[in-house]
Parts: structure tokens; sequence; C-alpha cells
């Protein structure tokens, strides 16, 4: 049987601030998606630009002109589930990644997409599908 040691009065109390701080700050950050829905985004990229070392400068304006409920690469709906991330999750694309999230640099694909394209370049991915054109006829 385990025994475990009670709190002081001190860390009780430390505990409790500490407590009632993710309260508020869950409230905060709830407030913020109200306001703009876009602000997920513009953080992460944000860090991730920061990160990588490529600029940044876009808005929640320009996150929202690029919105859309379908991927333009694979066609299927963008779906928005909280605290979760699937194939249809939307996903803030770098259309060319070395210039960074920057005005007319972005768009809305699945996150399914971002992750195939993220693998690799444009002459791999066209080695990786000529490849498979060639073995599926083989195969059939």
């Amino acid at each position: 049987m385990t025994m475990y040691k009670e709190m002081t009065p001190k860390q009780l109390a430390l505990q409790t601030q500490i407590q009632q701080q993710k309260v508020r700050d869950k409230q905060r950050r709830d407030k913020i998606k109200e306001v703009s829905p876009w602000s997920n985004y513009l953080r992460s990229a944000k860090s991730r630009a920061q990160k990588k070392n490529v600029p940044f400068n876009i808005t929640a304006a320009d996150v929202e002109a690029v919105w859309t409920d379908i991927c333009p690469i694979l066609g299927i709906p963008l779906v928005q589930l909280p605290g979760q991330a699937s194939d249809n999750s939307p996903s803030l694309d770098r259309i060319i990644p070395e210039k960074g999230y920057v005005k007319g640099n972005i768009r809305i694909i699945s996150n399914r997409a971002n992750t195939i394209k993220s693998y690799g370049t444009l002459e791999e991915h066209r080695a990786v599908v000529k490849y498979m054109e060639d073995h599926i006829k083989k195969v059939r």
C-alpha cells in the first residue's frame, strides 16, 4: 500500500493558484478564438517561421482570404476538430516553403496533402508518380 504525503497549506495554496491560472488562460484563449478563429493558425505559423528562420507577415485577414471547405489538392472536405489533427484537418501551407508565411504564398489544404507535400521535392513527387504509373500498368 502506497502512502501519500499530505500537502502543506503552502503547497495546497500554490496548487490552487496554478489551477486558477490554467482556467484563466483557457478563458483568454477561448475569447481570442471567438474574436478571430484564425488566431491559432497565426500563432502556430509564427512559431514555425521563427524555428525555420523564414519570413512571416500574414494576418488573420490573409488566412481568412484563403480559407476553403474543400482541400484544393485532394478534393476532400476540411473538418476542424478541437484538439485533434486528422487527414481532413485544415493545414496552413507555404506554397514555396523557402518564402515563408507571407502574403500570396499561403493556402489552406488538408493535413494529409500537406504531409505528403512536405516529404519531397517536386521532382521526387514526379518520380514517385511515374514509378507508380509504370508499375500499376505492369501489375494489371
